[in-house]
């Protein structure tokens, strides 16, 4: 890396190489079988360069012709967008240091996923013989370094990921039931037991059917259904969102949105957290950013192109994703969130159920990110959601739809949850109890 940086100097301006080796273990059950174990090892450079002003990238997977990759970078940056900020200085001395490594899971033989998938599935078996479930999991081993031309030697790091997850689903005459969880770390610490556990009682809760009329009721969304109601937030707290204007929170920096409860961080510096680094894919250092705090807008977030167009500063939120979300060396950074926390409140889900009368706990949505994201704008089907008459839970609610505006509903908040769960990958979330929701049904 160090040869294509010093080659790449002498033909552009200023350069950066970014380098990623992964190998990937991802084991597969469908239908209560084991349907695939197989190795995947990724290993590639991008070279991005400033020359004459422009943006210059190129990719490659073969490391050994470093004087192609130049080539390929200052014919690109003829054409490229112009530069609008320039590579930071990074060091190891100034980064933050998670915990982002845990050799168990380097160590971990996949003979330890395909039992642990086939004790998960004879669990959920036992509590419901008609299930069929799908189990996966993921492990993942990274090395990633990244260098800018002058600025010394290249900074790297280890980063290592478990992931996995169940979806259960149960057919009966006229009735399809889907019940799914995941969850990700980069140390050996989840509990799955109790991830089973939770789509076991999920299934209990389920099996009787309550109808539910067309009404504004009091609503509870669950930890995982959150993350599909934070989906407009994020989206307006995109520093790329801002610069174009699109964004319904671009002029309301310093000014009170929601909810004085609620409080929101991107947060890149949480010990074992799936999004955690010491540093983005631009060598920005990460770091915790308040972007919602007491209810108020207090920063977006930002890549280097990005902040320089809009005279602000990366938060270390340049990242190399795929549309799938899945790191690539392939794509060029952008403005990708790290980890979304959201700190608890003092209301425990009982207590959230208890005080609602006759009501919704939602648990989890379909359609999410159809429709007009950024007004807040959401109509969505209830795939797993339970009717509560009394304060307590009578059944599965079906063919039901919630509709409002989150940005509405973040500033009718009866009370956050007291415990804030991991879900979803990097989401940390309570739950979330709304005064009044619009819920439609066919019934």
């Amino acid at each position: 890396m160090e040869r294509l940086l010093n080659l790449a100097s002498k033909e552009a301006d200023a350069a950066e190489v970014f380098f990623i080796k992964s190998t990937e273990t991802p084991v597969s059950f469908e239908a209560n079988r084991l349907k695939f174990i197989e190795t995947r090892m990724v290993e590639g450079a991008a070279l991005r360069i400033i020359r004459n002003g422009r943006i210059g990238f190129s990719t490659s997977s073969k490391l050994d012709e470093p004087d192609v990759l130049v080539r390929n970078a200052v014919a690109a940056s003829e054409f490229g967008a112009e530069a609008a900020f320039g590579f930071p200085a990074t060091s190891h001395a100034t980064l933050p240091t998670p915990r982002v490594y845990d050799a168990g899971i380097v160590d971990l033989d996949p003979g330890y996923m395909i039992k642990l998938g086939s004790e998960m599935t004879a669990r959920v078996l036992d509590a419901e013989p008609r299930a069929k479930c799908d189990v996966t999991f993921t492990r993942d081993v990274e090395e990633i370094s990244v260098g800018h031309a002058g600025d010394g030697p290249l900074v790297s790091y280890q980063r290592t990921l478990f992931e996995g997850g169940m979806e259960v689903t149960v057919v009966s005459e006229e009735d399809i039931l889907m019940i799914s969880d995941y969850s990700a770390s980069s140390a050996m610490n989840i509990d799955f037991r109790q991830l089973t556990d939770g789509i076991i009682q999920r299934l209990i809760w389920a099996r009787r059917i309550a109808p539910i009329a067309t009404g504004r009721y009091p609503v509870v969304f669950t930890s995982r259904a959150m993350v599909d109601l934070l989906l407009a937030l994020k989206v307006a707290l995109n520093g790329r969102m801002v610069l174009q204007g699109a964004s319904p929170l671009a002029d309301k920096l310093g000014t009170r949105v929601m909810d004085e409860r609620i409080s929101l961080y991107d947060d890149g510096t949480v010990n074992h957290a799936p999004r955690s680094a010491p540093f983005d894919d631009e060598g920005v250092p990460c770091r915790r950013t308040p972007l919602i705090e007491g209810g108020v807008v207090r920063n977006f977030y930002y890549d280097l192109q990005t902040a320089g167009r809009s005279g602000r500063e990366s938060t270390g939120n340049g990242w190399r994703v795929l549309r799938t979300g899945e790191r690539s060396f392939e794509g060029q950074p952008t403005t990708v969130q790290t980890n979304i926390v959201v700190p608890p409140g003092d209301m425990s889900l009982e207590r959230m159920i208890e005080g609602m009368g006759e009501g919704l706990v939602v648990e989890q949505l379909m359609g999410a990110g159809q429709g007009n994201i950024l007004s807040g704008a959401f109509s969505m089907n209830v795939h797993l959601g339970y009717k509560v008459e009394g304060g307590k839970i009578v059944g599965r609610v079906k063919n039901a739809m919630v509709a409002g505006n989150a940005f509405e509903a973040f500033n009718d908040v009866v009370g956050l949850g007291d415990k804030a769960e991991w879900v979803m990958g990097p989401y940390s979330v309570p739950a979330f109890f709304f005064r009044s929701m619009s819920v439609s049904t066919k019934s």
